[in-house]
């Protein structure tokens, strides 16, 4: 950054002295700013690894098992299984935030309907893709499991089961950073820092009180709770700030729940015809795996292109489907 301000400063200063438009900040305010805005950019980064940090604190304290078994537990919830969930969660989060900046500038604009039609547009992208990638990896869970880390049947038998109950996980944290990003493109970023502030707190409290309860899948369940009043208090914020309502996405996420539980009865057919969920050789889960990936989600997508969901959601069919969709017409 340093050479790239070097080699552009000269270019720089002759394009602010050409500028019509004057700004008089000082300086402490415009570091303040930005130091707002970067606070609550970071702490959206940071969020899962402040979950872990409490996860890491408590874990050996309320969790009783042997000490073989304690390795596995901690290195599938700290790790492994965290991982495999982290891959969907990035990209439906890194195409929803891309309709920040437009959202920025109906914004500024003041244009309530734009506004609305792109805080509908991030969600629905979040939704479209999470929904189906979180179920998914919990109907998969032993599968997926099997066929990045092995099929030891005492670690696949907790790594599997762990990743089952991580799934839903990727739903909540993907809402929790688009919504946190809605909320930096209105200017209310500070609500982004509160609701983290609640969320992990949430989680400090239960996570003894889950693990007592649930055993290993305690600090996840304490997890999505956490995750669910932060996302709970940025919608809050969203709807006094901006006055939208839920309903605009509430229907189409209708669709996304119906077309994934059909997604999900296709998998559960391909795991009983190929001998259940629980696999016993390495390339088994390897090709049960990508099969259910490619089978259900080919089904999912076909029915959502069926009845316009996709149009709505990506504002246009995929290549594919277009052509699938003519020759279907001849």
């Amino acid at each position: 950054m340093l050479r790239y301000w070097i080699k552009r400063r000269r270019h720089l200063n002759e394009l602010a002295d050409k500028s019509t438009v004057h700004y008089h900040l000082s300086l402490p305010r415009m570091y303040k700013e930005l130091a707002a805005y970067a606070v609550s950019f970071v702490a959206v980064g940071v969020a899962m690894q402040l979950y872990q940090l409490v996860d890491q604190m408590t874990i050996y304290h309320f969790l009783h098992y042997s000490s073989g078994t304690m390795t596995t537990i901690v290195a599938d919830l700290m790790m492994n299984d965290q991982k495999v969930v982290m891959i969907p969660v990035s990209l439906a989060t890194a195409l929803a935030v891309s309709v920040v900046p437009a959202l920025i500038v109906s914004y500024a604009k003041e244009d309530r309907g734009e506004l609305h039609n792109k805080i509908t547009q991030a969600l629905q992208f979040v939704l479209f893709l999470t929904v189906p990638a979180a179920a998914g990896l919990s109907i998969l869970g032993y599968m997926v499991h099997g066929m990045m880390y092995g099929v030891d049947h005492s670690e696949l038998s907790i790594g599997g089961y762990i990743l089952r109950w991580y799934g839903p996980t990727a739903l909540f944290f993907a809402l929790f950073s688009v919504t946190a990003s809605i909320l930096q493109g209105i200017n209310r970023q500070r609500v982004t820092l509160i609701s983290l502030f609640v969320g992990v707190l949430i989680k400090i409290i239960l996570n003894p009180i889950c693990m007592w309860l649930f055993g290993m899948i305690g600090p996840i369940i304490a997890t999505n709770i956490g995750y669910m009043a932060s996302i709970v208090i940025n919608f809050m914020a969203i709807k006094r700030e901006t006055d939208y309502k839920l309903e605009m996405v509430a229907k189409q996420s209708v669709h996304v729940v119906v077309y994934t539980f059909i997604m999900l009865i296709v998998i559960k057919l391909i795991f009983i015809i190929g001998g259940g969920s629980f696999p016993h050789r390495r390339v088994t889960a390897v090709f049960l795996s990508f099969l259910s990936v490619i089978v259900g989600g080919g089904i999912y997508l076909l029915i959502a292109n069926w009845t316009g969901l996709l149009r709505r959601v990506i504002g246009r069919q995929l290549p594919f489907m277009s052509r699938l969709a003519k020759k279907r017409a001849h």
